[in-house]
């Protein structure tokens, strides 16, 4: 069989590909299904590439909180055929497993030991860490209020952040956060900055409590909008700041089905202008055969 290209192995010389290559399927990373952090411990991944491999297109979605990123992440990768990358309840499940086992989520080296060791598995929206299915377990409140700590170590960020390119490597795929445009994917093909005016955002809010029987005051939740904004901006680690590549949309007054079709509008857009997609290689790297 002949060699890889650089083109066809995103950049890496081939017989680093297959040392990742192999590496990753004996861990499941090739499945398509799964994932296990322990490849960062081994050390496989430390060179995938920064954004789309290959033919296949990366759309990183970042925004503020509350600009329903995740909502409209999911259906716009059902939409296209794409998988869908929930960067957020990797993070959760870091939390929870640390939360279980009694570790000082400010232990930096500690928690990062910890997330290096855990046996995680992806399956479309379901979670499971060591076999155990956490997927509503990671999304309750007391994970949500410790969440910050993690999402905030740096050793973990970067563990996180290696796996989500091994995640994506050899698929079209959706993914949302806060930093896939500017730290995970910064060679994304496709970036978009979701957003909606504070005021926006907090009336979306007390419309779902009120759905869910809540009442709530318009001014407490805006206030609090106001002031998750502002952490989020001045976080030293994935702060969240909009790509200079990426297009904004503003959501203001459209309905879910409306930014929808614009979401999709942009990423079709995209991918007619890119029927021959380059490898994302430096442009600067002379040993790439670009």
């Amino acid at each position: 069989m002949l060699a890889p290209s650089r083109y066809e192995t995103g950049g890496l010389a081939p017989c680093r590909y297959e040392n990742i290559r192999r590496s990753a399927n004996l861990l499941g990373l090739l499945s398509h299904d799964l994932f296990v952090s322990q490849a960062v411990g081994l050390g496989c991944l430390r060179d995938v590439p920064l954004g789309r491999v290959s033919k296949f297109m990366i759309v990183a979605i970042d925004g503020p909180a509350g600009a329903g990123k995740s909502s409209l992440a999911k259906r716009l990768a059902d939409r296209l055929g794409f998988a869908f990358l929930d960067t957020g309840s990797m993070y959760r499940s870091v939390t929870l497993h640390c939360l279980q086992n009694n570790i000082d989520l400010t232990e930096i080296e500690t928690v990062a030991t910890k997330a290096a060791q855990l046996d995680l598995k992806l399956d479309h929206e379901r979670v499971w860490i060591n076999s155990i299915e956490v997927t509503n377990e990671i999304r309750k409140p007391y994970v949500t209020k410790a969440i910050r700590s993690v999402a905030d170590n740096q050793l973990v960020r970067k563990q996180m952040i290696e796996l989500q390119r091994a995640w994506a490597e050899g698929r079209d795929v959706v993914t949302e956060g806060r930093d896939q445009g500017t730290m995970a994917f910064p060679n994304a093909h496709c970036k978009i900055f979701l957003t909606a005016s504070p005021e926006e955002r907090a009336r979306r809010r007390v419309q779902q409590l009120l759905e869910h029987g809540a009442v709530v005051d318009y001014e407490e939740i805006l206030q609090m909008q106001e002031l998750r904004d502002l952490e989020d901006r001045n976080r030293e680690i994935g702060g969240l700041r909009q790509a200079a590549d990426a297009i904004e949309v503003m959501t203001d007054g459209m309905s879910e089905v409306e930014v929808l079709e614009r979401l999709e509008s942009i990423v079709r857009a995209k991918q007619m202008k890119s029927d021959t997609p380059s490898p994302d290689v430096d442009p600067s790297d002379k040993n790439s055969d670009a």
